[in-house]
């Protein structure tokens, strides 16, 4: 996506530890972004650094599923239902560092338990925050963004991304 936006970057896991207890999601991916930039910034105090974490919110945070039981779990708790999808970015450069939040509500049709299982075994979507990849469900299962930054549901929103970097002296998004 930075890439398409005409941004050039080098991915540089962070390792920071991301086990925080925050219970509103805003600040809990607010905060992720700014740990993980500043953990990579720590190494790199010359470059501009970004760092970002994405959440589903629906009655709780719901992060990656553990395993293929809790995708399961996820997924039947998102069917027939809209929920939440919020992006914490955190720009770390010398001198200080600016955050932001893009947030999307995202409507899911009822899935039947067979649909769940088939989508999980043929995707795998244990990397994303969910159980779910937007791309594949857009298309399968009709879910849609009903409010929001469609690229912040599939996976970083670039127009705010975008801005954060014009506000450090890039160039204007």
């Amino acid at each position: 996506m930075l890439r398409a936006a005409g941004i050039e970057f080098e991915v540089v896991p962070s390792g920071a530890d991301e086990n925080i207890v925050e219970p509103d999601p805003e600040q809990y991916c607010l905060e992720l972004a700014r740990l993980k930039a500043g953990s990579v910034f720590a190494l790199y105090p010359n470059r501009c650094v970004l760092g970002a974490d994405t959440v589903v919110y629906l009655d709780r945070i719901i992060n990656k599923p553990a395993d293929r039981a809790d995708a399961i779990n996820i997924l039947t708790a998102l069917s027939g239902r809209i929920h939440s999808v919020y992006t914490g970015v955190w720009l770390a450069y010398p001198g200080g560092g600016e955050g932001g939040v893009s947030v999307s509500r995202v409507k899911f049709p009822a899935l039947s338990a067979g649909f769940i299982e088939n989508y999980i075994d043929q995707y795998q979507p244990f990397d994303k925050a969910g159980a779910y990849g937007f791309q594949e469900l857009k298309t399968l299962a009709d879910v849609t963004v009903i409010e929001g930054d469609e690229d912040n549901v599939i996976g970083l929103p670039v127009a705010l991304v975008k801005n954060l970097l014009y506000k450090t002296g890039g160039e204007r998004p």
